[in-house]
């Protein structure tokens, strides 16, 4: 299910390794495309979130410049 971070077969592989870290004393990290999943990441205990990706920073980028053109050119 790419994509999907919130459908319940996504969330709960998520808490499988999540305790599956817990279990074995591991570090417990996870990705996120948003500043709310980083959070909602943080209050479920993970000890490392990554935000962002390049590809995906780069598009909103592209799509601010092109929405700013367009005001500009109206």
């Amino acid at each position: 299910l790419p994509g999907q971070v919130d459908a319940p077969e996504v969330r709960a592989a998520i808490q499988r390794v999540r305790e599956a870290c817990r279990a074995r004393g591991k570090p417990l990290a996870i990705f996120s495309v948003s500043l709310e999943g980083a959070r909602r990441a943080l209050q479920e205990g993970f000890d490392f979130v990554v935000v962002g990706a390049d590809s995906l920073l780069l598009a909103n980028a592209a799509a601010g410049l092109v929405a700013g053109c367009r005001e500009v050119i109206g």
